[in-house]
């Protein structure tokens, strides 16, 4: 019995080391500006309430800093690994802290430790009582010269403990190369599973965490758990603390920060899959970059990260195709990525074309550093052999990493493998009069949305249905947090009831402005131009369907073949249903008693349902078919009849809900898409 609860006792804790930290994945990583602002946290024992920083300069008195403390358990009872490779699951929970230090002084070392109890005066860190870690170290930003290193795609795992110490030998062959190394930026991977809390903490118990800042991205293993159980951003957002100057649910995730001369730009590829978030994810770097590049110390450089790949180690496009125009309209200097584990580095590129480097972007993807996982290439040429200046893998055991030297004049990237070898040199000069492309959609929204929202504004008078308002709410099932209107209307004299009809529906119809940025957005994306004419296509359509509004829930009147004839037609996430008991459908008279208007309204669900819905899906009359040829993933059937699935409901609901959120909808988009030139 003894020895079974031992082997359980090892199967939950990845090392005995582990039992006896109080504190771990202790981390240091950029502010918004790394020269007077780092961030630092780390996990806590939920006995150990009372953890704090002690932060000094060299030379300086100790100051204290208490942490934002909450108990996270993102990883709890997900499946895993122990280090000698047996299946189990995690019961990580913890305290998660985080602090967020400023004012401090610019090209400066300091020193740190964590504690707890209650904090004392004292001369240094070395006479500080109740200390429960080993002094380490960060140095802020602000030299004229700096340098880091760049890496990724090692893919902690505790089994095979080599990949990590490949790595980080290789940090330390760059540091050997650059003795200026400061600060380590990763592109994403460092975890074989995101979600497995152990592997973090092998990895943050490093040297190379323990003397120097680090900032990364969100990797597709770094977002994962064991067999994807759990996919989920809060793996990376809940091991350090970047910068919440985020967009959306990417706060932490996603961020932005000046190191030096640099303006760096993190993006999540896991939030990029589908239009939206692509798009979502495109109007935050624009507006970064433009407001960094207004500011009163505007960038020399700028660099935007991501985890995967700009190009195919074949050469073919992959995510340059997505960002090379937003690139090119915002003068993005470098763009740095991971994840095809094979090095790959790009000329200049301006307009599809390479540059002399005067102007346009270096795209650079790192190797895999594991000396495990890499991949090999064919020796042919590769595709747009025009573009890329350099290629390089050792095959499945290949190790490699950067070293980054910025300065006023230039940031120049040296390639180097194991042993210090350099394999590959670029240059990215200082561009004073940098080139920008127009950026067509960025434009018409400053200084012409203004006429759109005002045409717009009478397509909402259209909008029959909201007549009467009778209250607003934010519980109903499936759109909490959304503020859907209650109104009540009526209907013309019915040709059939010789009176009017009245009827009650939950809408969540836009503002005109905001209907104005979804036209121009859709109309964009779909033709890559702004016309008139199609703006008015897409405008006056809407107007003609449904007058942009959206019934959530209830009862829409239409006459649709017969003047007069006001059929009740029922709807649910902006699609026609039909309900499985036929009395609750076929009201007397086609006029729904004020009883089964409530149901409508509030009680209804997908179970009164009978297993197919309506074609179209609001605002914009938008099918099934327009969605899959706009790149919509979900299986929701077809149009024909006896093919419209009921998941066609909750794929309208979600895209109409990110769309409130958004300068974009992807229904009107599927429908441009489909329906102008």
């Amino acid at each position: 019995m003894k020895a079974k609860i031992i082997l359980f006792l090892l199967l939950i804790l990845p090392s005995a080391a582990f039992a006896q930290e109080k504190v771990y994945c202790i981390n240091a990583c950029p502010g918004e500006d790394a020269s007077s602002q780092i961030n630092i946290s780390w996990a806590a024992d939920t006995t150990v309430t009372d953890s704090y920083l002690l932060v000094c300069a060299d030379g300086g008195k100790p100051v204290a800093y208490y942490p934002a403390q909450y108990v996270c358990d993102e990883f709890f009872d997900l499946p895993s690994a122990s280090p000698n490779g047996e299946k189990i699951r995690e019961t990580a929970k913890f305290l998660r802290c985080k602090t967020a230090l400023s004012g401090l002084k610019a090209n400066t070392r300091y020193s740190y430790v964590i504690c707890s109890g209650t904090a004392r005066k004292v001369n240094s860190l070395h006479s500080a009582k109740g200390r429960l870690c080993d002094e380490r170290q960060f140095k802020t930003a602000g030299a004229s010269e700096w340098s880091a290193c760049i890496i990724s795609d090692f893919h902690t795992y505790t089994p095979l403990p080599k990949r990590l110490q490949s790595a980080m030998a290789m940090i330390n062959t760059v540091k050997e190369y650059d003795p200026a190394v400061d600060w380590v930026l990763n592109a994403g991977d460092v975890c074989a599973w995101g979600g497995s809390h152990s592997f973090w903490r092998e990895l943050y118990s490093q040297d190379n965490y323990k003397t120097q800042i680090w900032a990364g991205v969100n990797g597709n293993h770094d977002n994962m758990s064991r067999g994807y159980e759990k996919q989920s951003h809060a793996f990376f957002r809940e091991n350090a603390a970047y910068p919440q100057n985020g967009y959306g649910d990417q706060q932490g995730v996603c961020y932005w920060f000046r190191y030096g001369q640099v303006l760096f730009v993190m993006l999540n590829s896991e939030a990029m899959h589908d239009y939206m978030g692509l798009h979502d994810a495109q109007n935050w770097v624009r507006e970064v970059i433009t407001d960094q590049r207004n500011s009163s110390n505007p960038p020399t450089y700028t660099v935007v990260c991501e985890h995967y790949e700009w190009f195919h180690p074949n050469g073919a496009f992959l995510q340059y195709k997505r960002w090379h125009e937003l690139f090119d309209q915002l003068g993005v200097d470098l763009a740095l990525s991971g994840n095809s584990h094979i090095y790959v580095r790009s000329l200049p590129v301006y307009d599809g074309k390479v540059t002399d480097g005067s102007y346009g972007t270096v795209y650079l993807q790192t190797s895999s550093s594991d000396n495990e996982r890499g991949r090999t290439i064919k020796d042919e040429p590769p595709q747009n052999s025009d573009k890329v200046a350099f290629r390089f893998t050792e095959g499945g055991h290949t190790i490699s990493a950067l070293d980054l030297k910025v300065n006023d004049s230039a940031m120049t990237l040296t390639l180097l493998d194991r042993n210090g070898k350099v394999l590959d040199f670029a240059k990215v000069p200082a561009k004073p009069n940098k080139r920008y492309k127009e950026d067509v959609l960025a434009t018409f929204l400053r200084d012409s949305l203004s006429a759109v929202t005002t045409r717009c504004a009478q397509t909402l008078q259209a909008a029959y249905m909201a007549e009467k308002h009778l209250g607003t709410r934010y519980n109903v099932p499936g759109w909490e947090g959304f503020p859907v209107e209650y109104y009540e209307y009526y209907t013309g004299i019915d040709i059939n009831t010789k009176a009017p009809k009245r009827g009650t529906v939950l809408m969540l119809n836009p503002s005109a402005e905001k209907l104005a940025k979804w036209i121009v957005t859709a109309v964009y994306d779909a033709t890559g131009t702004i016309r008139y004419e199609d703006l008015e296509k897409v405008r006056k359509f809407i107007t003609w369907q449904s007058g942009a509004q959206f019934p959530v829930k209830g009862v829409v009147y239409e006459a649709m073949y017969t003047p007069g004839d006001y059929y009740p037609y029922i709807f649910k996430d902006g699609v026609t249903v039909y309900m499985e008991d036929e009395a609750r459908h076929k009201a007397q008279d086609q006029h729904p008693s004020d009883e089964l208007l409530d149901f409508y309204t509030d009680t209804m669900s997908n179970e009164n349902l009978k297993s197919y819905t309506g074609r179209y899906a609001r605002i914009s009359s938008t099918t099934r078919e327009m969605y899959y040829k706009a790149g919509g993933k979900d299986k929701v059937g077809k149009s024909d009849d006896g093919m419209r699935d009921t998941a066609w409901l909750a794929t309208v609901a979600k895209n109409y809900q990110r769309a409130w959120k958004s300068d974009r909808n992807f229904l009107i988009y599927a429908w441009a898409l489909s329906n102008l030139e």
